[in-house]
């Protein structure tokens, strides 16, 4: 995170890692605004779990407990995710474990909108997590007891969308070496 009155010397592979966390960051609102569009399913899904394991593993943040759970969180998502894939299409277990992965990505991403808060002031940054928590515990629901859906109940990824959105955008228009910081306090 920041310290503006600090300003780092960056190399190739800080401003590479910076890059990739902030691309990121606009793929998994690309893939938040795309999820009620049902006839590309699991492209949203998949999309949205890779980015943000790629958000996760390129995040720059002092404490290493939190790097750690980010890291966490964002593999645990995309291994299930890929695990899910193993099973034939048939299987009860495929949905389950892709919507887990989805879900480790969305607790990922609720996450890293919590840690931007103290950057950025944007409206409803801290509902990121409620909208994405809303959105995973409805297709847990659609998993466990089928019934229609309907695109409107993707309304809260959207919602995410929107704000994550504000977010990448305000974290684009900030320099490179705010994301890096005081390199001192990487060191515990």
């Amino acid at each position: 995170m920041a310290d503006p009155h600090i300003v780092e010397k960056l190399d190739g592979f800080d401003r590479i890692t910076v890059r990739l966390y902030r691309y990121a960051l606009f793929g998994s609102v690309l893939a938040l605004l795309i999820t009620p569009l049902q006839s590309l399913d699991p492209l949203p899904d998949l999309l949205l779990i890779t980015m943000v394991w790629v958000a996760t593993q390129m995040i720059h943040i002092y404490d290493h407990k939190f790097r750690f759970t980010f890291r966490v969180l964002g593999s645990v998502g995309a291994v299930l995710a890929a695990w899910a894939l193993l099973f034939g299409p048939a299987s009860i277990l495929r949905p389950l474990m892709q919507l887990a992965g989805f879900g480790f990505a969305c607790a990922a991403l609720s996450a890293i909108a919590l840690k931007e808060r103290f950057c950025f002031k944007i409206p409803g940054l801290r509902a990121v997590p409620l909208f994405l928590g809303a959105g995973v515990l409805w297709r847990l629901y659609l998993v466990v007891a089928p019934v229609a859906d309907d695109p409107l109940f993707e309304i809260p990824f959207v919602l995410a969308g929107v704000i994550v959105l504000m977010m990448a955008v305000a974290k684009a228009r900030m320099p490179l070496t705010h994301d890096i910081g005081d390199r001192s306090a990487y060191t515990n």
